[in-house]
């Protein structure tokens, strides 16, 4: 599931909807600029922040990675299979 967090990263107990807020280099929001060191938050499998650094404490930090909030990556190769 893409809102597990990543290995090696806390993950949350089994069965806990609890929030795990994550950072990246870059947050890139849907509306709005690009957030550096923005952070991403998910509580039951639903994104419920995007905000700025240092408005909460990361559980995760992803390192040197840009974070695309919402972006479903449509890109296949049907013709090929």
């Amino acid at each position: 599931m893409a809102t597990d967090p990543p290995t090696g990263t806390p993950a949350p107990a089994a069965g806990f909807a609890g929030p795990v807020t994550y950072t990246a280099r870059v947050v890139f929001p849907v509306a709005g600029p690009p957030l550096p060191g923005g952070t991403l938050t998910v509580a039951g499998g639903r994104i419920v922040a995007v905000e700025p650094r240092g408005a909460r404490t990361a559980d995760a930090d992803l390192g040197n990675v840009a974070l695309i909030p919402g972006l479903v990556n449509a890109h296949t190769h049907l013709d090929l299979s």
